[in-house]
């Protein structure tokens, strides 16, 4: 049986940084969370790797420019676990902001582009397959990872000679 996150100890965590104090009814002081709606919009991710995964993958907010998600969680996988034994500061392994509009739109929001993760999963394996337990698996993904970024790198090149780098235009 695999239990995911709760919804509630998602928003806590998530919103760790946004707390204000304040009084309850019997004068004590408390802590609240301001809980932020895109929360609510938590999607896992069908991922292609099924067996023995560490963690799951949730987008966090909205489509939004281009049809895509922009902020994504990972957090740690359980299974067989119960709700109350989790804790909201063990589950989340990571987040990652997107860019979300045009790279030149003073009020788009500034994030991680596609590339950046590749480029971080391609040193890594680069790393791997300079190590000791090198293998042909590591070597075919990072070959079809240089080979997705010099095709990215590419749709960039042409978007720029066409003069529509960091516009909303085909």
């Amino acid at each position: 049986m695999i239990l995911l996150p709760s919804l509630r100890i998602f928003d806590i965590y998530y919103n760790r940084r946004n707390a204000f104090n304040t009084f309850n009814k019997f004068g004590k002081k408390e802590e609240r969370r301001i809980t932020k709606t895109m929360a609510t919009n938590k999607r896992l991710l069908n991922t292609i790797q099924t067996e023995d995964k560490l963690n799951d993958v949730y987008s966090v907010d909205d489509i939004g420019p281009g049809g895509a998600y922009h902020k994504y969680v990972i957090i740690k996988k359980h299974d067989e676990i119960s709700e109350e034994l989790k804790t909201p500061d063990s589950d989340k392994v990571g987040e990652i902001n997107f860019q979300k509009g045009p790279r030149t739109d003073i009020f788009s929001v500034h994030g991680a582009v596609d590339s950046d993760l590749l480029e971080i999963v391609r040193d890594r394996l680069i790393r791997f397959q300079e190590g000791e337990f090198a293998c042909y698996e590591n070597a075919q993904a990072l070959y079809h990872i240089t080979e997705a970024l010099k095709f990215m790198n590419k749709r960039v090149m042409d978007r720029k000679a066409r003069e529509v780098l960091g516009k909303n235009i085909e």
